[in-house]
């Protein structure tokens, strides 16, 4: 980032949806169209999936040149700051409550212009505990221009909060389709056929068939795109081979602008419809005031005398599908109209005067209070959680007393079966267990370093014959997955590592949810395919998706916090013991079979430890 005079730092709410992507695009491109220099500040809260990819890319951010929380830096390089818009207010939202800092410009020093864009509450709601109302109430009053996007939320702002407020239109109307068209010219999809293309957040079959109706009486190839959020879970689900694998947001864009028609039950697949200017149905779904205030607002654009949208799925197939008409003449100027309107008041607000503001102290005092009642929530739920393993682990202990192994005492305090006993598991040493286990292709073995694993790491890997590294630096984390004789995932580091991951001991496919990347598979869409393709949609009974977190940390002299964790479905299966901790589960059922730990620091027998002494 360049800095200069002009900068403004964007203040984005990016859920994983396209829609609300789009906004924050919107929001960037007319800010630089007024002449100012935008910047996303994507150090102070990351933007959800969809919307971060096409941020790095595309748009000037400030972890380009900032570290995380770097609230000096955005006051030290912008002279203003604007919230954006989609659900930035709604302080029932985690996001929200977890970086209201954020939203609410908090960390914008006194002197710095501060301006909301739109940002919505979600819904009408007056029931608003008094602290929270007490935080927006003081924190608005610091705001030189505040605007919101619904006609509700101007009403909100004065009852709840004293506070004066515009409504502007949604961001997505502040540029015009060609600009959408040259950032959909950044893609690199394509489709040979003429096509119609359905973007649908609530999927059905109802939906379904209106999409398969039209695309079949217009001649027209059918696509559909979903919501972001859980894309490939909900393609799944509605098991249709016309909804394409998830699109990047220049993807979206893309489809939208070259569609020869849509279908649509989101509020932004309309706006783009519009501003694009494309034959639409649209089904409301969702927060259906949006829809109305939208209906309101191009009433008289419609050549047809029923409404402008439908109500549901079920009303467009009672009306045959018919797809309304719209003189997009007055559409279009309707759009730019209020266009021109809001973003006056956006480049009124940008160049404003600054009012006074409230007293540091006050606003110091406020801040920290209200940052105390927040950490004081999470610490009462650490608290619980505590007291809860505390439990958990007198119950494992008394079992253990009367004779129960590790991981029978860990099932049976989590309701869970006891699982067998294997002949492998009463072998007290690397060499014999592992010559006992015979092939390893029937198991999954997850293994966690704690503490240290380097001493006799050669050994016990000649020994047990796993296809491991044959040498690890001293006091370092190690993370391992052996599936089917195979090495699935290793990795070592000088500082603490975790992995999540979703595993079919069956398949031996490891599907890492959080990551783009996955060892074995060119990305998760494939290693999804991978699992469908040999056992179908829905897994078996008998071959359950196991849920797994592998936590290792080294050796700290300061913290001594060292750990070997390993979690399946929620339940800790590891003993945690120094050296390296092995979870193994056998591939035909799901069962985890045994869990032990071998000390490789000090005990040159490598005798395995079956105990938490």
């Amino acid at each position: 980032m360049e800095q200069n005079s002009n900068s403004v730092g964007l203040v984005v709410f990016s859920a994983d949806n396209y829609g609300s992507a789009a906004t924050n695009v919107a929001l960037y491109k007319a800010v630089e169209q007024l002449g100012y220099s935008p910047v996303v500040l994507d150090t102070l809260a990351k933007p959800s999936r969809v919307s971060d990819r096409y941020i790095k890319k595309y748009l000037n951010t400030s972890s380009s040149c900032s570290e995380d929380g770097d609230y000096a830096w955005a006051n030290e390089n912008c002279n203003a700051f604007v919230v954006g818009s989609d659900q930035s207010w709604r302080w029932s939202f985690s996001r929200f409550v977890n970086n209201w800092e954020y939203f609410l410009l908090a960390f914008a020093a006194d002197d710095k212009i501060k301006v909301s864009y739109a940002p919505s509450f979600g819904q009408e709601n007056y029931n608003i505990d008094g602290s929270i109302a007490s935080l927006f109430k003081h924190m608005l009053s610091r705001f030189d221009a505040v605007s919101v996007r619904e006609d509700y939320a101007v009403t909100m702002c004065d009852k709840l909060f004293g506070i004066k407020a515009d409504q502007v239109l949604d961001p997505v109307f502040l540029i015009g389709g060609d600009e959408y068209r040259e950032i959909a010219a950044q893609s690199n999809a394509s489709v040979e056929d003429e096509y119609l293309v359905a973007y649908i957040l609530e999927f059905s079959e109802e939906k379904y068939q209106v999409v398969k109706t039209l695309a079949e009486r217009h001649g027209l190839k059918p696509i559909i795109m979903l919501d972001a959020l859980w894309y490939q879970k909900k393609q799944q689900k509605a098991g249709k081979p016309e909804i394409i694998d998830k699109p990047e947001l220049v993807d979206w864009f893309w489809y939208l602008a070259n569609a020869s028609m849509v279908v649509t039950d989101s509020f932004h697949g309309t706006c783009f419809s519009l501003l694009l200017e494309k034959p639409a149905l649209v089904m409301k779904a969702r927060s259906v005031h949006r829809f109305n205030s939208l209906a309101n607002m191009f009433a008289d654009c419609d050549a047809d005398t029923q409404p402008l949208f439908y109500e549901s799925a079920e009303a467009a197939i009672a009306a045959d599908c018919e797809v309304k008409r719209l003189d997009y003449g007055k559409v279009r100027a309707r759009i730019q109209s209020a266009r021109a309107s809001s973003l006056e008041w956006l480049a009124s607000a940008l160049r404003g005067q600054k009012h006074e503001q409230r007293g540091s102290d006050l606003h110091d005092a406020l801040v920290d209070y209200a940052r105390m009642v927040r950490d004081n929530k999470a610490l009462r739920e650490r608290l619980t959680r505590l007291n809860y393993e505390e439990a958990i682990e007198r119950e494992r202990a008394a079992l253990m007393k009367e004779g129960k192994k590790f991981l029978q005492a860990q099932a049976l305090v989590h309701g869970q079966l006891e699982p067998p006993v294997p002949a492998f598991a009463a072998k007290g040493c690397v060499k014999d267990y592992f010559k006992t286990l015979g092939s390893l292709a029937g198991y999954t073995l997850l293994l966690a370093c704690k503490d240290n694993c380097s001493t006799y790491w050669t050994k016990f890997v000649t020994e047990s014959g796993l296809p491991l590294v044959k040498e690890l630096p001293d006091h370092f984390s190690y993370i391992a997955v052996v599936g089917g004789g195979a090495n699935l995932y290793e990795r070592w580091a000088n500082k603490p590592i975790a992995l999540n991951f979703m595993l079919w001991p069956a398949t031996g496919a490891m599907v890492q949810p959080r990551a783009d990347s996955i060892p074995g598979f060119k990305n998760r869409e494939i290693a999804l395919g991978a699992i469908k393709a040999r056992f179908g949609r829905k897994r078996s009974k008998d071959n359950p998706l196991l849920a797994v977190r592998i936590v290792s940390r080294k050796y700290d002299k300061e913290t001594l916090s060292q750990v070997g964790r390993i979690m399946v479905n929620n339940v800790d299966c590891s003993i945690n013991q120094r050296g390296i901790n092995v979870v193994v589960i056998d591939n035909a059922t799901s069962y985890i079979v045994d869990s032990f730990a071998v000390d490789l620091h000090a005990d040159d027998a490598m005798r395995l430890k079956r105990d938490l002494q």
